[in-house]
């Protein structure tokens, strides 16, 4: 996994934390991978019945969730127009674990400087 993703934002609340990232196949690829290895969750790129590649960029105002009884853990990915909306439930040792896996492949765009109108 040595391809770099963009992250565009990150944050947290109590029990879960949230990630967008853009709507790209290669980016819910090496996410699938990283969920499997961290949390045990399988995120299905491909359709049970026929077999086949699911193309997750023909998606748009889709919710898709995927989860683990193993570790109590479950991730809700939300398809916007461009970018993915991704929400980790799970223990906080298992988010801390994942995001240091994360922040090994990802990098985040600098911000953009606003500015004020006089």
């Amino acid at each position: 996994m040595k391809k770099t993703i963009i992250l565009h934002s990150i944050g947290n609340e109590r029990d879960f934390n949230y990630y967008i990232f853009d709507k790209k196949q290669v980016v819910a690829e090496i996410l699938s991978k990283l969920f499997y290895k961290n949390l045990t969750i399988e995120w299905r790129l491909y359709d049970i019945d026929t077999n086949k590649k699911i193309n997750i960029e023909k998606y748009k105002d889709v919710h898709q969730a995927e989860g683990s009884i193993s570790n109590k853990s479950r991730v809700d990915i939300f398809y916007g127009d461009k970018k993915m909306f991704i929400v980790v439930y799970c223990s906080e040792k298992l988010r801390l674990k994942f995001n240091e896996e994360l922040f090994k492949i990802v990098k985040m765009p600098k911000p953009i400087k606003i500015k004020r109108i006089k």
